[in-house]
């Protein structure tokens, strides 16, 4: 039988605006070191994994509105940011460390993250060939990169760092003096890396003449589930919006099926595996009107609570097709929102070259699942300039009204994307 045809989900970040103040002096470009990644054997992996989980859905907490879909990649934030950390001085060391909450620091972290990135990673080519029928495994690609305006140099330590620890390689590029041509050569290996989900990342007034450095990070995600919805069994239902109005909107439906169920006072959530168990889906549906309160108690705790307390049981399951698109302002959020000090606007950086200072951050996501699965990619820019079946079921699973979601990689538990759903028409 052949399998339907995935739709995709999509997560774009932007994230951190840097800049270089004026009596940092210009250098030359120099080629990406000569180095070889260590082995993914951390024993912090899984510790630095549930600091991002917390800080991505902190991020996600204070970004999400009562009147719109919004989503966000903790991983893809994670990683841009563990790049700028590894430049950081105090104050603003300290100020990622307070939003990130780092489990351990220096060559620990660094491995640590090496080990995360390349644990949640996979691609076909890693697993036997899937037989007749069989579904495709996931795949995970991470992918990091530094793009510096022309004559400028970072630290050759940090460039190290970065391409032992991220495998960041380098890329000159005029942000500076021709934005638009930066900008096409940033967005261009997005896409190549999204597989052309992402084309547009930044745009050319992201940069200005004191640009002088870029971070990117660009994560893609493709995964079928374990259990198809058969599209025969997707029908017209309605759906009641945030506002009260509802609307009909194509439901994806199962038969009984048998699964790990939590069932709390104000939300019941499901785990949704993808195919061979290598991630899962958290399908969390509150009660009718009790969405903000989920919400606000969403963070790494919920989900430990979730997994110790889910129960193998019977249950059916409706739940749209959704599609979800979000631009958000990272600065705004964790500066005004989360309350993050000296992390923008503040000269910090001097392990990238001195007198840096992160200027603004941006995020942007588009999710869509259907019945087959999820396709997903997530991207994280960072620019430097100057300163300037089945037993009869127990649970009937309706997610006919607002619900949350929480992607995971099973191995590692790091979260690559957690949404709401509004409106999923």
């Amino acid at each position: 039988m052949t399998r339907p045809s995935h739709h995709l989900a999509v997560a774009i970040t932007a994230a951190a605006s840097l800049a270089l103040a004026a009596c940092a002096s210009p250098g030359s470009s120099t080629p990406d070191p000569d180095v070889a990644r260590p082995a993914p054997d951390s024993p912090h992996a899984e510790a630095l994994a549930r600091s991002l989980n917390d800080a991505g859905l902190a991020i996600f907490r204070a970004a999400a509105k009562d009147d719109q879909n919004t989503a966000v990649s903790p991983l893809s934030i994670g990683a841009a940011f563990a790049m700028l950390n590894e430049g950081a001085t105090a104050p603003v060391a300290g100020a990622l460390d307070q939003a990130f909450g780092w489990p351990v620091d220096g060559e620990a972290l660094l491995g640590a993250f090496n080990s995360l990135s390349r644990r949640a990673s996979s691609e076909p080519d890693d697993f036997p060939a899937p037989g007749e029928d069989e579904p495709d495994h996931a795949v995970v690609r991470i992918a990091n990169r530094m793009y510096v305006d022309d004559g400028f140099a970072p630290e050759q330590a940090y460039r190290e760092a970065l391409a032992t620890y991220f495998g960041a390689g380098a890329e000159e590029t005029p942000m500076s003096t021709d934005p638009e041509k930066a900008a096409d050569a940033i967005n261009g290996w997005v896409k190549d890396r999204t597989e052309g989900l992402i084309p547009v990342l930044v745009t050319p007034d992201v940069f200005d003449s004191d640009s002088r450095l870029a971070l990117v990070n660009a994560l893609y995600l493709k995964a079928a589930w374990q259990q198809p919805f058969e599209e025969s069994a997707t029908s017209d239902d309605p759906f009641t919006l945030a506002g009260g109005n509802s609307a009909d909107v194509p439901m994806m439906h199962t038969g009984t099926r048998d699964g790990m169920v939590y069932q709390g006072d104000d939300f019941v959530a499901v785990g949704l595996p993808y195919a061979y168990g290598e991630l899962e889906m958290t399908l969390i549906v509150p009660t009718l009107g009790g969405l903000e309160a989920v919400r606000s108690g969403l963070d790494q705790d919920l989900l430990d609570a979730i997994d110790a307390g889910a129960a193998s049981t019977g249950y059916t399951l409706a739940m749209p097709r959704f599609t979800a698109e979000t631009r958000t302002n990272l600065r705004s959020v964790m500066e005004d929102d989360m309350g993050i000090d000296h992390l923008f606007g503040v000269v910090g950086l001097d392990g990238i070259a001195p007198d840096l200072y992160v200027s603004d951050a941006l995020h942007a996501t588009k999710v869509i699942v259907d019945e087959a699965g999820t396709e997903a990619a997530a991207a994280t820019a960072i620019i430097v300039g100057t300163t300037s079946a089945p037993p009869t079921p127990d649970v009937e699973i309706r997610a006919d009204h607002p619900f949350l979601y929480v992607m995971r990689d099973a191995d590692t538990g790091a979260v690559l994307f957690v949404g709401q759903v509004l409106d999923p028409r």
